[in-house]
Parts: C-alpha cells; structure tokens; sequence
C-alpha cells in the first residue's frame, strides 16, 4: 500500500498551505581627522579596559560561575549582545555565540531561574543574534532541550520576532523541529499555537501530521486534518504520506493493540 501510494502521490508540494488549499474546513572617506597623542592615548586605554571587561565576563561565563556573571552582566549590559563567547561543545563542534547560546547549550549547568534573568538583561534584538552557524539560542532551545516550554515563553514575550528566524542551513518550521523531538511534545503544542497553520508549508503541515502519527500525538495532527482534510495525502518533506504513518500505527486501532489482562481474560478465559 505504501509504495502504491508514494508513486501516485509523489509530487512534493511546497506552497504554503493557505495558497494550496481553500478556506479551512473547520469552523469556527579620503581624510581623516587628526588626532593628538591625549586623545590616542585615551582611545587605546578604552580599548584596553574593553578588552579586560570582555576577558572577565567570559572568564566567569566559561567556568559556570552564572552569580558573579549575572552580576557583571548588570554592570555591563553591552556585553549580553556584544561579547562573543567562544566554546566547544564536543570535540569537534566549535561554536561562539551571546552568553545566552552559551547558556541554553550548557542548561545542565546553568537553572532555567538564571537563563531568565539573562535574557530579562538583554536588550530584545539581542536575543535575534545568530551564532556562526546562523542559530538563535531559541533555536538551540528547541532543538536541544525542547521540554524547557518555560525558557521558550520567556524568550518569545520578550521578542516574538524569534518565531521566524530560521537557521541559514535548515529553514524547517521551528513547530516541526519541535515535533520531531522525543521530548518535543508540549514545546510543539506551544509553538503551534503561535503559528498560523496556513503559513505552513504544505510538505511541513504534512510532515507534523506523520509525526503526530508516528509518536501518537494527535491533537496537532486532528487539528490540521480539520482544517485541510487533503494533508493526510500530501507529500511530506521526508518523501512520506501521513495516511501510511497512520496505517503503520498498531495504537491508532484497537484491533492492534496488546490486550490487557482482563481482556485476556474475558476473550481467552
């Protein structure tokens, strides 16, 4: 039936789904100035004094020392947007970022209490800094610890611009990045509700139905299929139709469930 379906169905559509289909169904300079030798003076000394700013807010960054960084970072508010922190996650995985990637990638050692007051410290368009792969530490969030719906609201009321910035390399729907997330359940159900399901497109709608199917959470699933009941046949954008994750879900019918032991009991005595 699979494989009937793929090559009947195998066009990958990636309009948004509000282009694709109608209404919902469900109601309801050549010179410079000169300067003297004071003021070059006073320049390198800012510059120095800068610097050493930088290095000890790093310092107390890098060594999960979060009360005296936070005090710091109160002192200096320039360095929450300014100060590129240069870490490795793995020993092949270098990164920089704000203080906040830094922070969400090392969450293990730094409270959700303290993430919150990081960004209640920034200015809101710092938070839309990207890291050198092109991340927010919002996407980070999702990606790595999506259970942490709390760090994700705090993030979103204080810029909801987030909401749309996609990573330079993988412009999937943050909704879908969720989704796809063993522990992505609520982050997901969170997201959606921030997210107009006709901006989606159809291949990312269609893939949030398969993997509502495939890890039983269907309330985002029926949502959509209410909406555009044509999604359960579209392609998704791993090349998958949603009507076979549902017909390869043994939960989704009773005939293919484990029987429990006191219907053990009542159909085999």
């Amino acid at each position: 039936m699979s494989a009937i379906l793929t090559s009947k169905f195998s066009f990958l559509d990636e309009r948004s789904v509000g282009e694709a289909y109608s209404t919902p169904t469900l109601i309801d300079d050549d010179t410079k100035p000169e300067v003297s030798m004071e003021e070059g003076c006073t320049e390198e000394h800012d510059e120095n004094n800068a610097n050493d700013i930088h290095e000890n807010f790093v310092q107390y960054v890098k060594s999960n020392d979060w009360d005296n960084a936070i005090k710091f970072l109160r002192q200096h508010r320039q360095l929450a947007g300014n100060a590129r922190i240069p870490f490795v996650l793995q020993r092949d995985q270098f990164r920089d970022g704000t203080v906040l990637h830094y922070a969400v990638l090392n969450i293990m050692s730094c409270s959700v209490r303290l993430i919150q007051q990081l960004v209640d410290l920034m200015a809101s368009e710092d938070l839309e800094i990207q890291d050198c792969f092109g991340c927010t530490a919002f996407y980070h969030l999702i990606n790595c610890y999506p259970e942490r719906v709390e760090v994700a609201e705090c993030m979103v009321k204080k810029n909801h611009n987030l909401l749309t910035i996609l990573p330079t390399r993988n412009k999937k729907a943050l909704v879908l990045v969720a989704q796809g997330r063993p522990k992505g359940e609520s982050m997901a159900r969170y997201l959606y509700s921030l997210t107009p399901p006709e901006r989606l497109r159809v291949d990312e709608a269609a893939r949030l139905i398969y993997l509502g199917f495939y890890y039983n959470r269907l309330d985002i699933a029926w949502d959509l299929i209410q909406r555009y009941p044509n999604l359960v046949m579209a392609i998704d954008s791993n090349g998958c139709i949603p009507l076979v994750a549902l017909a390869n879900n043994r939960f989704a019918f009773k005939s293919g469930s484990w029987l429990s032991i006191w219907e053990n009991l009542i159909y085999y005595g």
